[in-house]
């Protein structure tokens, strides 16, 4: 799934959980290794967050057929919290390269201000997440939210000079 919109019913979800994650796990499986999380991407991640009943079906596949893997989701989203109270591991990520809106989704990236690129920026965004103060909408608004972990695109421009700041702050 890619970054446009997504259309996609419950149990196309399940299908396309089976094959792809079924496929990747069997890999592990080959190479004596387990999946440690398992996480959505683009288009799809979004459409989860913002369906209940695929939010559902999603946390439920992850739980019947991956249950030692982690969901990794949006940190103050939907998919976090049903996991948790459906007791299937989750983990909250927040983007350091991407902006917020108010309500906590991400920024379309269509914008010009969607992407985060600037090192001291990235920099700000870990300190105050490190710190409990979550991060900043477009807006102004404080978004304080917990989080586990952190996500940084590979195709951000400038990732490498990010992830290394990331990295020395962590």
């Amino acid at each position: 799934m890619g970054r446009g919109a997504v259309d996609v019913s419950a149990d196309d979800l399940v299908l396309l959980l089976l094959h792809q994650v079924g496929a990747l796990s069997a890999v592990a499986a080959v190479e004596r290794m387990r999946l440690h999380h398992i996480k959505l991407h683009g288009a799809l991640y979004h459409a989860v967050e913002a369906d209940a009943r695929l939010a559902r079906t999603y946390v439920r596949t992850v739980g019947t057929y991956w249950p030692r893997a982690a969901i990794y989701a949006m940190a103050g989203g939907r998919v976090v919290d049903l996991a948790r109270r459906m007791g299937v591991a989750c983990l909250a990520e927040a983007f350091i390269d991407r902006a917020y809106r108010p309500d906590g989704r991400l920024v379309e990236r269509g914008r010009a201000s969607a992407v985060i690129g600037d090192v001291k920026a990235a920099e700000r965004r870990v300190r105050d997440l490190m710190a409990g103060r979550g991060l900043t909408a477009i807006d102004g608004t404080r978004i304080v939210f917990r989080v586990d972990t952190l996500c940084l695109h590979a195709d951000t421009p400038g990732a490498p000079r990010l992830a290394r700041a990331v990295a020395r702050l962590l």
